[in-house]
């Protein structure tokens, strides 16, 4: 499966005011955080289809691909 937007670990995206994040935790099962303003992020993982998985506010989120942006596109 390809990786979206060729993204790769370690890359860091802007998350913009308002968008949707999904957490899961252990204890609560799954939540769901909308957030208040710009957040910088990081990519953990790309290759779930649609979604990054990235490290933001301290905790590990899952990001709708068109709601995040990378910060540096890869030249190429």
């Amino acid at each position: 499966m390809p990786k979206n937007r060729d993204w790769e670990r370690g890359d860091l995206v802007y998350i913009p005011q308002g968008c949707t994040l999904e957490e899961k935790s252990d204890q609560t099962g799954y939540g769901f955080y909308r957030t208040g303003k710009p957040e910088l992020g990081m990519v953990i993982d790309s290759d779930t289809p649609n979604k990054y998985i990235i490290f933001c506010m301290g905790r590990v989120l899952v990001a709708p691909y068109n709601q995040v942006h990378c910060l540096w596109p890869k030249k190429g």
